[in-house]
Parts: structure tokens; sequence; C-alpha cells
């Protein structure tokens, strides 16, 4: 006998879902991730509803395009997301073909992606880092499989691991410019330290042009007994660089350390360290603006967000989402069992030219050369 409260009544007043713009304060948050897992369950279970538009939440007036000056203001007063990354070279390429689970196959070049960002929000200040290894996809893209994911918070380790994303909750976790680290159980578990040059011409373009992971991550999302293949963004296609503001951005060396324990550590070497980059960056194009649908256009010349499913062979497949922020995006696509997505993708900033801003709206279509399959 007695009463749990987890979430008080008067949260709830208005008797109505909350919004994105409802969120205040930290409970808000745990509130909103319910809402958000919640929602994305029932677009799954629905199996002739082809669309899902913003995570069923209420989309509100898109917000304006930063000018520079404005931009700049932001960035004086310390805004902006931040973080490292570094693309690093396997050690043991058997155990990266480990990662290659049907329909991925091995790309042209493994390689081996580490990020770290600190989104700088206002309320609800969330740190995410991000292990990924590239593979090759059904529909011809290459993508970063995403294999380790740390996280300061049960409620967005909840998000990632519904929607496909390993995460994990941390002891502790820091970003800053020299050296940032996750704490696990007491020890660290991944640290990046970073030293500004170091790298020649050729590679601080290289670095330019490869940007980062954001809106190019897969995940296999788990239902029963299904499994299917998702992507999180555009795929091949670019941001426009104009989107982003960047107030660092700094080539250089990155130390990664993964703690032996962990498989992956085996896919880099000892005292592993690789050309990367330290930037802060912020979005300068208005998130929802760019939200609409598209059905015509090939995925070749996509100019928006694709989020495309693929089903594990034998299996019966449903799609879901990751959307570790709170932006805005569409999901559409096939009835039935596949469906093809765009959605908002994390916090992430791109280094120009090859990227854009943060949070930036995706549309997703439907993809020709996705073979549909019949009800198992």
């Amino acid at each position: 006998m007695g009463t749990i409260v987890t979430f008080p009544r008067e949260r709830h007043a208005s008797g109505e879902q909350m919004g994105r713009g409802g969120v205040k304060d930290e409970m808000d948050r745990e509130i909103m991730a319910r809402v958000l897992v919640e929602n994305v369950a029932r677009w799954i279970e629905d199996r002739d509803r082809d669309e899902i538009v913003n995570m069923d939440l209420p989309r509100g007036a898109p917000g304006k395009r930063l000018t520079v000056e404005e931009a700049e203001e932001i960035a004086k007063a310390g805004g902006g997301t931040y973080g490292h990354t570094t693309i690093i070279e396997p050690t043991d390429l058997d155990l990266y073909e480990s990662y290659m689970y049907p329909p991925l196959t091995m790309p042209e070049k493994p390689q081996v992606m580490v990020s770290y960002w600190d989104m700088n929000q206002k309320v609800n200040h969330f740190m995410e880092g991000r292990v990924m290894v590239k593979a090759q996809c059904p529909d011809g893209f290459e993508s970063w499989l995403v294999i380790s994911v740390p996280v300061p918070n049960f409620h967005t380790c909840l998000e990632g691991n519904v929607w496909g994303w390993p995460k994990y909750v941390c002891d502790e976790m820091s970003v800053e410019r020299d050296h940032s680290e996750v704490i696990y159980e007491g020890k660290v578990r991944l640290s990046m330290d970073f030293t500004p040059g170091g790298v020649d011409e050729a590679t601080v373009q290289r670095l330019r042009e490869q940007g980062t992971e954001g809106g190019k991550t897969i995940s296999f999302h788990i239902d029963g007994g299904g499994m299917c293949l998702i992507r999180q963004g555009r795929g091949g296609a670019r941001r426009n660089p104009a989107d982003t503001y960047f107030a660092e951005w700094e080539a250089g060396l990155v130390k990664t350390y993964f703690r032996p324990e962990d498989k992956h550590a085996g896919l880099i070497p000892e005292n592993c360290v690789s050309p990367g980059v330290w930037q802060r960056s912020i979005r300068a194009a208005a998130a929802a603006a760019a939200c609409t649908r598209s059905r015509a256009r090939p995925p070749s010349k996509l100019t928006h967000g694709l989020f495309q499913p693929w089903l594990m062979p034998g299996l019966k497949g449903l799609t879901s989402l990751h959307l570790p922020g709170l932006g805005s995006g569409v999901l559409s696509g096939q009835s039935a069992r596949q469906r093809s997505i765009a959605c908002a993708s994390s916090s992430i900033p791109i280094p120009a030219p090859a990227g854009s801003g943060m949070r930036p709206s995706f549309i997703c279509k439907r993809v020709s050369g996705v073979t549909r399959r019949s009800k198992l």
C-alpha cells in the first residue's frame, strides 16, 4: 500500500502532452523523454501510417536565421556547441569486420571516428560522446555505425537504447579544448587530448572536407523479433555551410584512449594519435524552416535529410528514430514494413565546407531500390 510519485500531477495541469517549448528544467526533460519514446512507439505500432512529423510534437513557428552580427554576439557570450572529432585507421580489420552486421559491408576505406560534444544548452546541459565505424550501406552511401555512446543521464540513455544507439550513463563527463574525458565506475573510459598544429595544409583541408558524423549515422532498431537498420540524417547529401557560424575551428592532433575492457578498444593502437579538430559552432539557420515533404527526387539529388531503413534477412522489420536533441523533422516512407525517414539530427556542428549548423531539420522520402517485404 502507498503511493509513489514520479512526476507531480501539476506538471500536466493542462491535461495535454508536453510540447518542446514546455521543457523548463530537468524533470520536464525526463517527461519529454517519455513523450518521445511513446510517440515513436505508437507510430511504429500503426502499420498503416507512413509519417510521423516532429515526433508528433507541435512544431510551432520556425525561428529566424541569425545574422552574422547576432552569431558573433552569441559566440562572445560563450554560446555554441563545442568539442572534438577525429578519424583513426583501425588496427584490427577482423575485429572491425565483426561490426559489419548484415546488410552492412566493409567500406572501401575502414575508419573509426570518435567525437565528443558539449551541446552547451542553457536548459538541461547535455554532453554526448560517439564511437563509430564506417560501413557501406545497401543504398550505396557510406555511413557511421554508432557502437558506443556515453551520456550524462538515464532519460537520454533510454531514448538512445530504444532507438538503437548503445548509450551508457557516466559518472562524470567533461569537454575542454585540451582534454576531454568520460569517467565510468570511477575510472577513465574515454579521453581525448588535443594539441593544436602538427598537421600540414593538405591534412587541414581534408579535415574540413570530411566534417563530422552529423547526419550520416546509422544504428539498428530492434522490435520484438525484428531488426531494422536506420539512418539518422542525410546520407550523402551536403548541408549548406552558410547555415553555420564557426566561433572556433582548429586542426591539430588528438590522442584518443578507450578503456581496455571495451571491445572497440582493439580497433585503435595504444597511444593512439591522429589528426583531428576542436571546434565551436552556432546554428545560423532556422531549424524548422526546411521541414517539408519531398517524394519525387532520387536519393542522389536529396538536398535535405535521408533516414533509410533496411530489413534484416529473414526477420520482420520496423523503423525507429534516434533524436538525441529536441529538433524537428519529418518521417515518411512506405507503409507496413518499411519506412524512409528524415529527422532532426543531434546538435552537431560540421566544419565548412562539408557541413552545416546545429540541430537542422531533415526531409526524408521513399527511396528507390529498397525491396518491399511481405508480412512474415
